[in-house]
């Protein structure tokens, strides 16, 4: 049996075979009350899949469903000691003009992807606040 820790709580998971596939969405509100929000998810990297395969993937599922959507550009960085790989896009919903900005790695066997949310207008401020998570992310070894 594995034990399983969330910020509040621990707890012993029964042998069946759980796959931890966990999102955190938090939101803010920036300056003339914009909204910014962080998406944080996590799954299992498939045997024989790529970082690069599954980002291709990801991005041909929000070009299906989100309307309007456009990959700005694309890139490899380095956030803490992993390779990954970084993309802007936007898109629109509601009347706005929307601006993301990803960060997908692999560590641990977990595929991370951090995207960070804003009105197109609000781009710097998304960039930053997106800087200041990667900046400060120090990834849990086994």
């Amino acid at each position: 049996m594995a034990s399983y820790y969330i910020n509040e709580a621990a707890f012993t998971l029964p042998d069946l075979g759980f796959v931890d596939r966990t999102v955190h969405v938090l939101e803010a509100r920036l300056p003339g009350d914009d909204p910014l929000g962080l998406i944080v998810a996590r799954q299992v990297v498939p045997a024989g899949k790529t970082l690069r395969q599954l980002v291709v993937e990801h991005l041909r599922s929000d070009a299906l469903r989100l309307k309007g959507f456009v990959v700005i550009e694309e890139h490899e960085i380095y956030v803490g000691r992993a390779a990954a790989i970084e993309v802007r896009s936007r898109w629109r919903h509601e009347g706005t003009v929307l601006y993301q900005r990803q960060a997908h790695l692999a560590a641990s066997g977990s595929w991370l992807m951090f995207a960070m949310t804003a009105p197109l207008d609000q781009q710097a401020a998304c960039d930053a606040a997106l800087d200041q998570v990667l900046a400060t992310l120090a990834l849990r070894t086994d």
